[in-house]
């Protein structure tokens, strides 16, 4: 949702969804005119070297799709602070160092993922660069990704369902996806709704594997928590089909 003035330049923007109450706060905030793009602009003209300034502007910036804007604060967020490792920071290495993978240079991104293991930038970052590689069809370079985040992220449900699902359309590892999706599975105990999305990736490795059987039986596991998707049902259709 982009917001603008008489003059129909642009003052902010708000993107995906909120809350009804956190988007209401946020909309009277830009009819307010507090920390939109003008604002944050006036803010840093009289205090340039204000690094919670430079980084949400350049944050703006980053929204709007102006990268050069986004790139000049940050690398001057950086000039200020060389040796902070806060995630503010973190955000604008993050940032120029992917800008420079998307350019073709794979170093900074590497080295990014290397110096500051713990940021949560890095978690973004092989999912990213995971998906860059699937839309090139560097499928080798792909499987390092996602075989490195899924392993530094060996209890996240999501990480370990990016890499499972993936081994079924590539099919190769199945036998490693289906031991890393059947533990995103048991993380997700008592969320049933989200557990039958991965349930469904369970199943559809174990039909990659030939076990069709037993990808039945998992399915039936997903349909009975939801039992009015059609996408489940499809699924053991196909699956059934596969075995006549």
């Amino acid at each position: 949702m982009v917001f603008v003035n008489n003059n129909e330049d642009e003052i902010d923007r708000i993107i995906g969804y909120r809350k009804p109450d956190d988007f209401i706060v946020r909309v009277q905030d830009i009819l307010d005119g507090n920390n939109t793009l003008p604002d944050l602009k006036d803010r840093l003209t009289n205090d340039p070297n204000n690094n919670e300034l430079l980084s949400a502007l350049a944050g703006k910036y980053v929204e709007m799709g102006n990268d050069d804007g986004a790139t000049e604060l940050y690398e001057k967020l950086l000039v200020n602070s060389p040796g902070n490792v806060s995630e503010e920071i973190n955000g604008a290495r993050y940032y120029l160092a992917m800008k420079k993978f998307y350019d073709g240079d794979k170093a900074p991104i590497e080295s990014f993922i290397k110096a500051y293991p713990s940021s949560e930038y890095v978690y973004e970052a092989y999912s990213k660069v995971s998906r860059f590689y699937a839309s090139e069809k560097d499928t080798e370079n792909e499987l390092i990704v996602l075989t490195e985040w899924s392993n530094k992220y060996p209890d996240d449900y999501s990480a370990l369902n990016a890499f499972a699902w993936r081994m079924t359309e590539l099919e190769t590892q199945l036998d490693e996806a289906l031991v890393k999706v059947r533990h995103a599975v048991s993380l997700l105990a008592d969320k049933p709704d989200t557990q039958a999305n991965i349930i469904d990736t369970e199943a559809e490795v174990l039909w990659k594997l030939g076990r069709i059987d037993e990808a039945v039986e998992a399915i039936e596991k997903a349909i009975k928590i939801s039992p009015d998707y059609q996408y489940f049902q499809d699924q053991k259709t196909k699956f059934l089909e596969s075995a006549s």
